[in-house]
């Protein structure tokens, strides 16, 4: 069942689920299971998935940014919304490199 839910997250909203691991008592027993395979099976999975989710953010900011200009609301939120999804995805790899899962919960 978990396994299924968490699919079902990853595929829901891609880069979000990477703060759920380390922060949701569900995601630490979850990683907690996981192999460094697992781990990294999981990583590259997310990276496609947020990829697509950050190329499509990205091209509604630039959208928004042409029409009504940096000052925009939406635009914000966009702007915002790629930053977090970059930054956990790059402290999830971090980690990983440094081979400290502890760090994760």
């Amino acid at each position: 069942m978990r396994n299924s839910t968490l699919k079902s997250l990853i595929e829901t909203y891609p880069g979000i689920i990477t703060k759920a691991m380390w922060e949701t008592p569900e995601g630490k027993i979850w990683i907690n299971k996981m192999t460094k395979k697992h781990i990294e099976n999981t990583v590259n999975m997310l990276k496609d998935k947020s990829s697509f989710s950050l190329t499509f953010l990205e091209k509604k900011a630039e959208a928004r940014l042409r029409l009504y200009g940096e000052d925009d609301q939406f635009y914000k939120n966009y702007m915002e919304a790629i930053m977090l999804i970059r930054d956990k995805i790059e402290d999830f790899e971090k980690h990983l490199d440094e081979g400290d899962y502890e760090k994760f919960y």
